[in-house]
């Protein structure tokens, strides 16, 4: 997604493709994705976080808060099931740390950067 607009109950969102774009329009709730061109994320300062959490400010609702029918929520309401998770594999190559200051760090690297035609 490349550019979105909220408007009353409507999402209207902009997908850049190859050769133009794909303009969709939906009611809301929705769930959309953006890619990291849409806007630069802001950081919340340690003052805003503190702000966020202190108090009644984080409500917790449980399923009956919601009217929520608990056979759809849940591990065992959920349509996808996790089966595996894992860590990928690196790849590949050792890694190794170049000691000394800085300034002899930044020399050995240029070095072993030029023997293998890096630079």
């Amino acid at each position: 997604m490349e550019e979105l607009n909220i408007e009353n109950s409507k999402v209207r969102a902009r997908r850049a493709l190859e050769d133009g774009y794909f303009m969709i329009e939906s009611k809301m709730p929705v769930l959309v994705t953006a890619i990291k061109e849409l806007n630069e994320p802001r950081y919340p300062s340690i003052k805003g976080i503190y702000e966020a959490y202190k108090g009644d400010k984080v409500k917790v609702l449980s399923a009956k808060d919601i009217k929520a029918d608990e056979n759809n929520i849940g591990l065992d309401g959920s349509p996808t099931q996790v089966n595996k998770s894992f860590t990928p594999p690196g790849r590949g190559g050792e890694s190794e740390i170049i000691e000394g200051s800085p300034k002899e760090q930044a020399r050995e690297l240029i070095v072993r950067l030029k023997e293998e035609k890096i630079i």
